[in-house]
């Protein structure tokens, strides 16, 4: 799987910061980047939050490289 790889390229492409995505999910800068690493991953209701703020498919940052 390479969910952590997805969220950092699509963050990226949406033109946030890890900080800004913190904020806006209510979670600690720390926590994007532990995802981002793959060192802990989104829960499923973080993942839809994700995928609405970046407007991709749950299903795309699970599966496809981005």
């Amino acid at each position: 799987m390479q969910l952590g790889k997805n969220l950092k390229i699509a963050r990226q492409n949406s033109g946030y910061t890890q900080e800004e995505v913190s904020n806006i999910l209510f979670v600690s800068q720390q926590t994007i980047s532990n995802w981002e690493k793959e060192i802990s991953t989104p829960s499923v209701s973080d993942l839809v939050k994700i995928s609405n703020l970046y407007q991709v498919s749950v299903d795309t940052l699970l599966k496809d490289q981005l």
